[in-house]
């Protein structure tokens, strides 16, 4: 999440110094970073509950899921 943020402030960066002119909606800016600081929250809040409950692992609206592996990788399992 964190690198989410920093990459979302380098583009707006990039995005300033290519269009000088052009008008940013402030509004936009801190909404868009306001919904990736809380999300970020919200991750640190579930790894928080995870570590407390002994989770490695958590599928939000199936509490009985498990990953499982597959010749593609980890995935969660099909409903």
């Amino acid at each position: 999440m964190e690198a989410q943020i920093a990459r979302y402030l380098a583009e707006l960066d990039e995005a300033n110094r290519s269009e000088a002119t052009e008008v940013v909606d402030r509004n936009a800016v801190k909404a868009a970073l306001q919904h990736l600081e809380s999300r970020h929250a919200d991750n640190l809040t579930t790894q928080a509950l995870m570590e407390v409950q002994g989770l490695d692992q958590f599928i939000v609206g199936e509490s009985d899921a498990r990953l499982m592996r597959t010749y593609q990788g980890w995935q969660a399992e099909p409903e």
